[in-house]
């Protein structure tokens, strides 16, 4: 069932809240910001997208190392996590997309 975001605006799908909420505890608690991920200049938040999204399609590790981004290793989550971080990833790519490109 749909949860409301505000009166009078379509619900939206739990599953958006969810790769909402996790950008949110990005921003927040790793501090993870716009002005930061727009740093990156070789695509790592797209491919490390892509590596959470192969993670949940039952990937061995193996298939995907070579594409992650970082020194440090990817992070173990169950298929429902992995997606929802890596959608997270994709709008945090946008964001610094939007932060790179004049209004």
């Amino acid at each position: 069932m749909p949860l409301p975001v505000f009166a009078g605006v379509p619900a939206w799908p739990p599953s958006a809240l969810l790769v909402v909420v996790e950008r949110l505890r990005q921003a927040l608690e790793e501090r993870y910001s716009p002005e930061r991920d727009a740093h990156y200049a070789q695509n790592e938040l797209e491919r490390a997208a892509a590596c959470y999204a192969l993670q949940a399609a039952g990937n061995s590790d193996l298939a995907f190392n070579r594409f992650w981004p970082w020194d440090n290793p990817i992070k173990r989550h169950d298929r429902t996590q992995s997606l929802v971080v890596a959608g997270a990833l994709i709008l945090a790519a946008l964001d610094a997309d939007a932060m790179q490109t004049p209004a």
